[in-house]
């Protein structure tokens, strides 16, 4: 996974980046060597080309999973797939670091790249962030790594600030969702979990278009907590969960319904079964079943005289 993160001024990106104990600087491009001043003042430099340009610095880090151990050594194999991600991001033409962390249990690298390209244009980041995610899904199959199971990885513990606020609100609705049916129990639900939800609605009328969470003061949209959390994805679920519920319904008082037929159905037939019109030549009542008895007997009596 990658995370990307931009900003106005290089020097203190490069710091953190080259500076820490367990840091080691794999390649430079269009940069002299130096120490961290230096490769800012050269990340500056060039982007003076272009001062319409506000956020000229580019900050990536690349995060393999912990199982992707033949990395942990393997400086050109983490090279070769840092470089193709910038080439697939359409970042080239510009300066550039790549260096290794070795701080934490994973492997990881940093990438700072100027936003100003060598001629003084500016390099896109529409949609990065989705380019990004594909592109690595990419890569991550490409090279036969390990793909790691979304945020169930995540160390929590090691969460700051807006991100363990956002992975809070991430918790409480994928606890909440499973067991809501409906919008309102959803929201009372999250409410009870300190996490307040509130409709985006398109401009005047009350059609709602999107939705955001709040935690501890800090809100995101749906979609940023985590693509299946988006207002569609979400306005399906109980969509589908009502109907579903009246699938339920409509079938149990189908059931019903022919239990009951059946019922009525047996037991007139066992009525009709059991009446001696039936049994005695379908005559239509009683009286005149008896009638015809009587006369026969008459005729037996008459031929005994």
């Amino acid at each position: 996974m990658a995370k990307i993160v931009k900003g106005k001024t290089f020097s203190g990106c490069v710091r953190y980046v080259l500076d820490k104990e367990k840091a080691e600087l794999l390649e430079t491009t269009g940069l002299q060597l130096g120490d961290s001043s230096q490769i800012a003042s050269d990340f500056e430099l060039q982007a003076m080309l272009n001062p319409k340009v506000k956020n000229t610095v580019g900050h990536i880090s690349l995060n393999f999973a912990l199982q992707d151990e033949r990395l942990a050594g393997d400086d050109s194999l983490m090279l070769t797939i840092t470089k193709e991600y910038l080439e697939r991001m359409d970042i080239r033409n510009t300066q550039y670091l790549i260096a290794r962390h070795t701080d934490r249990n994973h492997s990881h690298c940093h990438i700072i790249y100027n936003r100003v390209d060598c001629d003084g244009k500016t390099i896109s980041d529409k949609n990065d962030r989705f380019r990004s995610e594909k592109i690595c899904k990419m890569l991550t199959a490409r090279h036969r790594l390990h793909f790691a199971q979304g945020k169930e990885q995540v160390n929590e513990n090691r969460l700051r600030h807006k991100d363990a606020k956002k992975y809070h609100i991430y918790n409480a609705i994928k606890a909440t969702l499973p067991i809501c049916r409906s919008w309102e129990s959803f929201q009372n639900r999250l409410d009870a979990q300190g996490v307040n939800m509130e409709f985006k609605y398109k401009s005047g009328s009350d059609e709602r278009q999107g939705v955001k969470f709040e935690y501890d003061g800090v809100s995101f949209s749906g979609s940023k907590i985590d693509r299946a959390y988006s207002f569609m994805h979400l306005d399906n679920h109980f969509a589908n969960q009502n109907h579903h519920r009246v699938e339920r319904h409509v079938s149990q008082a189908a059931a019903q319904t022919e239990h009951s037929v059946a019922s009525e159905v047996a037991g007139g037939l066992l009525s009709i079964l059991s009446s001696p019109l039936e049994v005695n030549g379908n005559y239509e009542d009683q009286a005149e079943f008896d009638r015809l008895e009587r006369l026969k007997k008459k005729k037996r009596r008459g031929r005994r005289m």
